[in-house]
């Protein structure tokens, strides 16, 4: 177990190719830049994105895609690592169910529970030499954390407690509209 202050520190690097691992996980941490991202492993470097990627890329994407009255886009997606943000080809992607009395955290917590289950598939699908590679298909929005401030927020929970989900529901009607994910094969 490696413990630094800054994950891209040589030592890491050295550590991680120390352990020669299968597959080097990613999630909830800050951009991965070299010399970590060089590290190699058999199935390379896979990160759990909270964010519908393309679409939405950098954090935090469920905050945004609400801020944005778009719901439709919050999701997660598995792809691969690379020197971008959120950009490297996309393994799978998914949607989940989201409710007009649902608020960030719920919603963030269904697609949080949902990146975990693609995480899983995604995993079984690289053991057996299946798993998808798609690139990028159009460029999509980046979000930074120095964007959301307390002003934003605020606003995003003046927009909940006005009926902006049940806009949105009554805007989507009750099929969600045509959304390109990537599925297992």
């Amino acid at each position: 177990m490696v413990q630094a202050r800054d994950i891209n520190a040589p030592a890491v690097a050295q550590e991680v190719n120390a352990a020669r691992p299968d597959l080097i996980l990613v999630s909830g941490t800050r951009l991965i830049r070299h010399p970590v991202l060089a590290c190699a492993s058999r199935f390379g470097m896979v990160n759990l994105h909270t964010g519908l990627a393309p679409y939405y890329r950098g954090g935090p994407c469920t905050f945004w895609a609400l801020y944005n009255e778009q719901p439709e886009y919050a999701g997660a997606t598995v792809h691969y690592l690379t020197s971008g943000i959120d950009s490297g080809d996309i393994i799978l992607s998914a949607r989940p169910e989201w409710s007009v009395t649902d608020g960030v955290a719920s919603l963030d917590a269904k697609v949080i529970d949902l990146g975990h289950e693609l995480l899983l598939r995604a995993l079984r699908l690289l053991e057996n030499g299946k798993a998808p590679r798609a690139p990028n298909w159009e460029k999509g929005r980046l979000f930074l954390y120095r964007d959301f401030t307390a002003r934003v927020r605020l606003e995003l929970e003046q927009k909940l407690r006005t009926g902006l989900l049940e806009d949105c529901r009554r805007r989507l009607g009750s099929d969600p509209p045509s959304i390109r994910t990537v599925e297992a094969p």
